[in-house]
Parts: structure tokens; sequence; C-alpha cells
């Protein structure tokens, strides 16, 4: 699952604004049946899948502890995908607040003008990408449908953590959800800028689990204390105004 933002070159940021190196785009297939196409940034590799259906919808996107949801995307306006492999939301809110641009629940790390360079001058905005062998289950609540996702890359042994991703109206993204649930259709998954939770998992059932439990507590200390990655013309301006160092050389 990808949780993030995407500017107008098509390229998919995390919520931090560190690019991902991937691009997603829209493009008119043979027979103009419309596709997802997933590709990397520098590189050939990619994927691209048949779109089944879109609709106008709402989305909200939060963390299930057990029962408990814990916010990461409020709602928000937008337009939602579903294609051979899985789902595909873009936020598209008629407003943004100039003093808290962003949907998502996060602290940005970045300067506040590139923060309004991001979504005025590159026409940036959310992203929520579920691929259909990560869904655990669909559920119908409210006027819509939550889609839980599997979280198993975050979570420590035990621990009972999904994403719950909400759609609706329920008239509009029911059709698109049917079959969700269900085993993937055949071909390649969706790209991916890591190995599944899944894979992970299988790969270290044979350490210790407090081995993984520390590896895995480093790891996410590690992303929450990483730079975020500026936009060009901001993280230039930085480099320039720090004071150069120079070599000290011993005579």
């Amino acid at each position: 699952m990808i949780l993030g933002y995407v500017d107008s070159d098509d390229r998919i940021y995390d919520l931090g604004f560190a690019t991902m190196r991937v691009r997603v785009r829209i493009e008119a297939g043979e027979g103009g049946a419309s596709r997802v196409t997933f590709s990397q940034v520098a590189g050939s590799g990619g994927a691209s899948y048949r779109i089944r259906g879109e609709a106008d919808a709402r989305a909200e996107v939060s963390m299930d502890h057990d029962g408990h949801r814990v916010p990461l995307l409020r709602e928000v306006d937008g337009h939602l995908y579903r294609h051979e492999a899985g789902l595909l939301f873009f936020a598209s809110p008629a407003t943004r607040d100039p003093e808290d641009p962003g949907y998502f629940l996060v602290k940005l790390r970045a300067m506040p003008s590139a923060v309004a360079f991001f979504f005025e001058d590159q026409q940036g905005r959310e992203l929520v990408s579920i691929p259909r062998d990560e869904v655990l289950r669909i559920a119908a609540e409210g006027s819509g449908y939550t889609v839980f996702v599997s979280a198993a890359n975050v979570a420590l042994p035990k621990e009972k953590i999904a994403y719950a991703a909400r759609f609706e109206p329920a008239s509009a993204v029911g059709p698109l959800l049917q079959d969700l649930s269900e085993a993937p259709a055949k071909g390649r998954a969706p790209l991916r800028c890591r190995r599944s939770g899944s894979r992970r998992r299988e790969e270290g059932q044979a350490e210790d689990v407090h081995v993984r439990r520390d590896r895995r507590r480093a790891h996410r200390r590690g992303r929450r204390r990483g730079l975020v990655g500026l936009l060009p013309d901001v993280a230039r301006s930085l480099v320039e105004s720090r004071p150069r160092r120079w070599p000290s050389v011993g005579i």
C-alpha cells in the first residue's frame, strides 16, 4: 500500500515529501480502454493494468489498532480507479487551507515555502494505492465501504493492526469493490518500492523474535528521524546558505 503524494509530472512522494522514484500515469490503451501505469523514474521497469471502472468518491484512511482507529488521511474528495491489480485514489479537493494544505494528518518537516511550492506550482495532490493482494476484507460502514489492508510491513510481532481505507458514496464505489478481496488477478503485482510484509515475515521466521522486534523498532525510528527530501529549488538554496567548511591541513 502506498500513502503519499503525486505531482504534475506523475512522480510519487512519501508522506515526508521524499521521492519514491516511481511514476503513476493514467494512459489511453488499445481500443480506447484506459490503463494505470506504474514505472521507475530512472530505468525501464514498470507495470500497466487495465482500468475496470472509475468514479468520483470521498476517501479517508485510518490505522486500525484492533478496533481502535487512528486517522491518517482526513476525508477528502477525489477520483477512485479500480484496475486489474487493485485500487488507486487521487485527491482533488475544491479548496486547500494555505496554512495546512495537506489532508494527511502528519507533521511535515519541510519548509513552508517548499510545501506551498509543491501544492501550488507543482499541483501536488494526495494519493492512495492499494494492491489487491494486500486487501484483507471489505466491510459496509455507514454510507460507504471500508477496505482493510495489511500493515504487516510496519507491525510488530503479534500486533493486530491494519490500514482502514473508507470510500463513499456506496452507490458509486460499491461496483468498483466487487471481487477485490478474492484471489489476485494473474500477472505481475503492482510496482512497489520495497518487499511486501508477508515476504519479509516469511524470510525472517528463522530469526529470534527479539532480534526481529529490535530491528523493526530501529528501522521505524530511523524513518521518523529521516530528513525530508526538499524540492530542488529549496534544497539548493539551503545548501548555498550553509557556511563552507575547509579541511584542516597539518603542517
